[in-house]
């Protein structure tokens, strides 16, 4: 029994051995191949920030599925495949540095939109208590505040959702007013 057991050992050791060499033989010319599409992706970059993005992301899982080249020549394409990569995504991350910079004048935006309207509030609060409630020009201001709230770009999700129920609580008296305006 120790014999057989010591014979599958060795065919399954060998039929191991076989398949590396495979792996070898298949994955050293696709990574060379993998290489030169990375290649012309850096030459050559697409328009679209996001689709190139997309493209280094499929070619790196590609290359990660690959397995290992022949042993001499493994290391050096994966350190040229790692450095073509960053090339190739360089031009995103430019495009994502200056999306944050645009995320962050719109966070200021929304903000100062959220300040004028704890004005128009409070502007709200001091016509009634002198009872001389101007409901057309207060609807107009709404109106522009909330014009400006829909055209003041993105922002990151996590401080939109926070700004917007700021900004809905903030308008919520304006409203009710206006409407019971109206109704009555």
């Amino acid at each position: 029994q120790q014999q057989q057991l010591q014979r599958d050992f060795d065919n399954v050791s060998e039929k191991l051995a076989e398949l590396s060499d495979w792996e070898h033989y298949i994955a050293t010319p696709r990574k060379k191949e993998l290489l030169n599409e990375i290649q012309s992706l850096i030459t050559s970059p697409l328009d679209n920030p996001n689709e190139q993005a997309s493209k280094v992301k499929q070619y790196r899982q590609t290359w990660n599925s690959l397995g290992h080249a022949d042993d001499e020549v493994d290391q050096q394409l994966n350190d040229q495949f790692n450095q073509a990569c960053e090339e190739a995504f360089a031009p995103c991350r430019l495009f994502y540095a200056e999306q944050d910079k645009l995320r962050s004048l719109h966070l200021a935006t929304r903000e100062k939109i959220i300040v004028e309207a704890q004005q128009l509030l409070s502007t709200l609060s001091e016509m009634e208590t002198s009872q001389s409630v101007d409901f057309k020009e207060l609807d107009g201001q709404l109106n522009k505040l909330q014009h400006q709230w829909q055209n003041a770009g993105e922002v990151d999700r996590l401080h939109y959702k926070k700004l917007q129920a700021q900004f809905k609580e903030i308008l919520q008296p304006v409203k009710t007013a206006i409407s019971n305006f109206h109704l009555a």
